[in-house]
């Protein structure tokens, strides 16, 4: 399909541009002719990574809404040349929910091409986020690919944890994201799983009856010393 460069005003684009994705986004419809027919209200998830978003995704699921965390989004972005391009018609594929770090990069995207989708900021403490984030860094057993390292970077600065800067860059990402959507006036909830918010916030955002079973809490993260 068709890679475009990130924007966050998807009207600022040359019309060249406009006319690859709107064919990028009718081929995609082609192959997944159920997207015709269904009008399911988009998600995105669009808090930094240990913020309770793999317990999010479970969440979603036990909701009935088809989510992925992480490994579909990720095939929504590709670098080039340290720069982010995007293929926004992957949104239109199986899933009707997107959670993890590369959807919370290409948020300002998501929201030009779809202002009618619903989006949710997890937060946590930023001391015990770092402490969870540093064991997640350490503990990978696999080479991250360029289009990894390079979200990595964007988001969250070196590819060795760093408190001063990762925290620096946690704290940027959150406040960004409530004053853009302050301004924008979307579809924005906020969510602290870690500090037990769960179905009595989630539920009414999104118009779902509360199943009275437990919030998933998932993903806890293990100290094994290795590196990126």
């Amino acid at each position: 399909m068709f890679y475009i460069p990130e924007t966050d005003n998807f009207n600022k684009y040359p019309f060249r541009l406009k006319v690859l994705f709107y064919l990028n986004m009718f081929l995609q419809r082609l192959l997944s002719p159920n997207c015709f027919f269904k009008k399911n209200t988009k998600i995105f998830c669009i808090g930094l990574s240990k913020t309770g978003t793999t317990s999010l995704t479970r969440a979603l699921e036990i909701l009935g809404i088809r989510a992925s965390h992480y490994y579909y989004p990720l095939r929504m972005i590709k670098e080039k040349n340290r720069k982010i391009f995007v293929d926004l018609s992957k949104v239109f594929g199986a899933f009707d929910a997107f959670v993890d770090t590369p959807v919370a990069r290409i948020y300002k995207m998501l929201y030009e091409t779809f202002p009618e989708a619903k989006f949710i900021l997890t937060v946590r403490d930023e001391e015990s986020w770092f402490e969870s984030f540093e064991r997640h860094c350490i503990s990978r057993s696999f080479i991250p690919s360029k289009t990894e390292i390079q979200l990595h970077r964007d988001l969250y600065g070196p590819i060795e944890p760093d408190r001063k800067t990762n925290i620096a860059r946690y704290k940027y990402h959150n406040r960004e994201v409530m004053e853009f959507f302050n301004k924008k006036g979307g579809n924005l909830l906020v969510m602290n799983i870690i500090k037990g918010d769960g179905w009595e916030k989630l539920c009414p955002f999104l118009s779902k009856k509360d199943l009275g079973v437990p919030f998933p809490k998932m993903n806890v993260s293990h100290v094994k010393k290795t590196s990126w």
